[in-house]
């Protein structure tokens, strides 16, 4: 169903798909969907109160960010250092969002993976 008033913003897209996070660590991207739990007019207006002073805590990188066009949630790709981060990046969102979070790889590399695996069932005798 959707939302009236929904406000979404855009953010430009970096091409870069992988970076070192703090110490040189390897960062993580996730795929971050949310749908609305509260689609109540006040509910509207406080979560839009809240976007407007939200920034994206350290650690957490907007690669991109949607909304569904029929304005039942979206998703965003997020490069981060930790599981943390993740979280805390969702946590102010949960008295209006329920969220999924799957680790992603770039294609190139999911398709490696995939055939090492089957190299590797293929070895088994």
């Amino acid at each position: 169903m959707p939302a009236a008033g929904r406000r979404w913003h855009r953010v430009r897209v970096k091409r870069t798909i992988r970076a070192e996070g703090k110490e040189g660590r390897e960062t993580v991207l996730f795929h971050v969907g949310w749908e609305f739990i509260d689609t109540s007019e006040e509910a509207d207006k406080r979560s839009l109160q809240v976007f407007s002073k939200w920034q994206p805590p350290e650690g957490a990188q907007f690669q991109g960010f949607y909304g569904f066009a029929d304005g039942s949630g979206g998703f965003a790709i997020v490069e981060a250092d930790s599981a943390a981060s993740v979280a805390r990046t969702t946590a102010p969102w949960t008295p209006w969002l329920r969220f999924t979070l799957t680790p992603i790889v770039p294609i190139e590399e999911a398709t490696a993976i995939a055939g090492e695996a089957i190299a590797f069932r293929e070895s088994v005798q």
